[in-house]
C-alpha cells in the first residue's frame, strides 16, 4: 500500500516538468457544464498559451488525487503554495491509508528539496525528520517516486487536440472548460524520460481557462506501473493567488538526511 501511495503522487510530478498554471482566489468554486462544442486550432493555441502564462508564476494550488490499485484506493488531498521561477515553495499533502491520514510535508529551496512524512520514519536516523534530495540530479539518480516528489503541484503539461466541452465558475471567476490530450512530442526531456522509466500513460485531460487567461483548474488522468503494480490515477488540481509572494522555512541541518543515505524504495541510488 505504501507503494501505492507513491503511485498518486507520481503525476504531479510528471506534468511538472512541462509547465504549470494559475490565476484567481483560494475558495473552490462552483462549476456546471454545457454541450461539447467542436472547435479548431485555436483553442489548441489559447490554451498552450494560458499554461505558459502561469508556468513561471507563484501559485496557491489545492490538489486532490485517487489511485485505483490492486483492488484498493487511495484518496490524496493536499495544498501548495509554489514559485516556480524562484524555485521556492511548500507543499502539504495527506493520504488516506487503512482508515488513517497520513501527512507528507514538503519544502523546496532552489536546488534542494526536503521532504518529511511518517512513510519514512522508520528507515530515517534518530532525529532526523526530514530526508534531503538534490532536485538536477534527482531524475537521473533517484527512482520515480523521488521525480514525482520533487515537481510543482498544479502544473499543466503541454496540450493537443483542444476542444471546448463546457463553462464553469470557479472562484467567482467565469472560465471554459476543455478537453485535449497531452502533447507529449513538446514535453521536456526529463519529463520524457521519467514517463518512460515509469510507464505512465496519459488519459483525457479538462482544463478550465478563466477570462483573465490563466489556468484556474486542471483534471489529469494517468495509468501508471511501477514495481510490477499498476495504478489508475485521476488528479484535480485548482490553481489561485496568481503572483503572491511564497514564503519558505528551510529545515534545520541537524534535522535532515541525505535520501541516497538510506534504503528507502525508490530513493535510493
Amino acid at each position: 500500500m505504501r507503494r501505492a501511495a507513491l503511485l498518486l503522487l507520481v503525476p504531479l510530478g510528471l506534468v511538472a516538468a512541462a509547465c504549470g498554471g494559475s490565476g484567481g482566489s483560494k475558495a473552490a468554486g462552483s462549476s456546471g457544464s454545457a454541450s461539447v462544442v467542436q472547435s479548431g486550432p485555436s483553442d489548441t493555441t489559447y490554451v498552450n498559451q494560458a499554461i505558459a502564462k502561469g508556468a513561471k508564476k507563484p501559485v496557491h494550488a489545492v490538489v486532490s488525487g485517487l489511485v485505483d490499485a490492486a483492488g484498493q484506493q487511495v484518496h490524496m488531498s493536499g495544498i501548495a503554495d509554489v514559485d516556480p521561477k524562484a524555485q521556492t515553495g511548500t507543499i502539504h499533502v495527506s493520504v488516506q491509508l487503512a482508515g488513517q491520514q497520513v501527512p507528507l510535508d514538503e519544502v523546496l529551496d532552489g536546488k534542494t528539496v526536503y521532504i518529511s512524512s511518517s512513510f519514512f520514519s522508520s528507515f530515517l536516523p534518530s532525529g532526523k525528520k526530514w530526508l534531503k534530495l538534490n532536485v538536477a540530479s534527482v531524475s537521473k539518480t533517484f527512482g520515480i517516486a523521488a521525480f514525482a516528489l520533487t515537481s510543482q503541484p498544479g502544473a499543466v503539461p503541454p496540450l493537443k487536440d483542444v476542444h471546448k466541452a463546457g463553462t464553469a465558475t470557479i472562484d467567482g471567476v467565469q472560465t471554459t472548460e476543455y478537453g485535449a490530450q497531452v502533447d507529449r512530442a513538446k514535453m521536456s526531456p526529463a519529463a520524457k524520460a521519467a514517463l518512460g522509466g515509469a510507464s505512465v500513460h496519459f488519459g483525457a485531460i479538462d482544463v478550465w481557462v478563466g477570462s483573465d487567461g490563466y489556468v484556474h483548474r486542471a483534471r489529469i488522468r494517468t495509468s501508471a506501473k511501477s514495481g510490477g503494480q499498476k495504478a489508475n490515477v485521476t488528479v484535480t488540481s485548482t490553481m489561485s493567488n496568481y503572483g503572491e509572494t511564497v514564503h519558505v522555512t528551510v529545515p534545520p541541518a541537524s534535522q535532515t538526511v541525505d535520501a541516497g543515505k538510506v534504503g528507502i524504495p525508490g530513493f535510493s541510488s
